[in-house]
């Protein structure tokens, strides 16, 4: 892909984040504090955007550049909140696993089905437990 379909894509990526009442070319001038015109130009790629603006879309939009950019830098990209050691949010979070599969394995029929976007925590080959 050439610079200015990588910004053109860039551009098209944001306007899918913008809510329908701001208009892209207001939200890319006051990020960059430059003038409608010139956010205009680099819109229609007849201005290249520096990495020094795209940073700051990134950061705004939170928009990862080697994702985006299809960069293959053997670099695992995440996204969330690192809990602090004193946070109790993990344990409270195993503490809710631990009672919804109490609560499932109380009733004498069992079948759990489940949508994950990441992996999940547990795999459920042991058909004796009774979940599967």
């Amino acid at each position: 892909m050439e610079p200015t379909g990588i910004q053109a894509a860039f551009f098209h990526h944001i306007k899918t984040l913008l809510p329908e009442h701001i208009a892209l070319v207001d939200a890319i001038a006051d990020i960059l504090d430059i003038s409608n015109d010139s956010a205009y130009r680099r819109i229609r790629g007849e201005k290249p955007i520096s990495l020094e603006e795209m940073q700051k879309l990134a950061v705004q939009y939170k928009i990862s550049l080697d994702q985006f950019m299809n960069l293959q830098s053997d670099a695992f990209i995440f996204s969330g909140r690192l809990t602090n050691p004193t946070d109790s949010a993990f344990d409270e979070w195993l503490t809710s696993i631990y009672q919804n599969f109490s609560y499932l394995n109380s009733f004498k029929s069992k079948h759990l089905y489940f949508l994950t976007k990441d992996i999940p925590f547990t795999t459920f080959s042991d058909t004796r437990a009774g979940i599967l």
